[in-house]
């Protein structure tokens, strides 16, 4: 019997390495997603409790300079925050991009797999069909022999 061979295998070894390569990428992206995102957090929780220091200081504090030292932190501080939120956006961005790509890849590998299987499934219903001919051969030999030997023909 002859055995089955796909032929676009090749094809598909090289979907699989390029949907196990965009796995890997969208790993990446959403690693880096979540540091930026730990880090949007720490900022947001740094400028909270900053502001809240610079009003206590503002009540005890008679100083200008240290009013506007504060004021100044406080500006960089939410400008660091707009920045690193701004990341966030991009690394958002960079996922969802991956995303896309690793889902392209992964309908490209599924259609191979499909096609395999169709053709799998066809080369199976012949080596079925070949089989029961060759039984159906076999079994109109033994009844003819059975009838000749019978009638004394042999």
């Amino acid at each position: 019997m002859k055995k089955f061979q796909f032929r676009l295998d090749a094809v598909m070894k090289v979907y699989k390495i390029h949907q196990d390569h965009a796995q890997a990428a969208l790993h990446e992206r959403l690693v880096e997603d979540q540091r930026a995102k730990q880090k949007l957090l720490i900022c947001q929780q740094a400028l909270e409790s900053s502001t809240e220091l610079a009003d206590q200081r503002h009540l005890e504090t008679q100083s200008v300079a240290d009013l506007l030292q504060h004021r100044l932190y406080l500006h960089r501080l939410t400008e660091e925050f707009k920045q690193q939120k701004g990341v966030c956006g991009q690394t958002q961005k960079e996922v969802d991009q991956a995303r896309a790509v690793l889902v392209e890849a992964n309908r490209r590998t599924q259609t191979i797999e499909n096609l395999k299987s169709k053709q799998f499934e066809q080369y199976r219903q012949d080596m079925l069909r070949k089989e029961q001919n060759v039984m159906d051969e076999i079994g109109v030999r033994k009844h003819q022999q059975t009838w000749q030997s019978d009638m004394g023909l042999s």
